[in-house]
């Protein structure tokens, strides 16, 4: 039960690192009209953004449910 905490705790993290991003870069690409290189640097926190974005889903139909069968062999309830 500690490995399904850990890996869910680990998606959320995730999703919240993505939501920061995704936010961060709406910010600088709005806001840094006007500054010098703010267009790369949204850029690249989108694609920070994208990456976490793309571990939850992996993490929870990939990841989970390897570790639900594995649990399931021993006879381990995950629900």
């Amino acid at each position: 039960m500690i490995n399904r905490n850990k890996l869910v705790q680990s998606n959320i993290f995730n999703a919240v690192l993505s939501c920061l991003f995704l936010n961060t870069a709406a910010s600088v690409a709005t806001l840094g009209t006007n500054m010098i290189g703010a267009k790369p640097v949204a850029k690249s926190f989108l694609a920070a953004a994208v990456v976490f974005g793309l571990r939850v889903p992996y993490g929870v139909f990939v990841k989970l449910r390897k570790l639900d069968e594995y649990n399931e062999r021993f006879g381990v309830a995950s629900k």
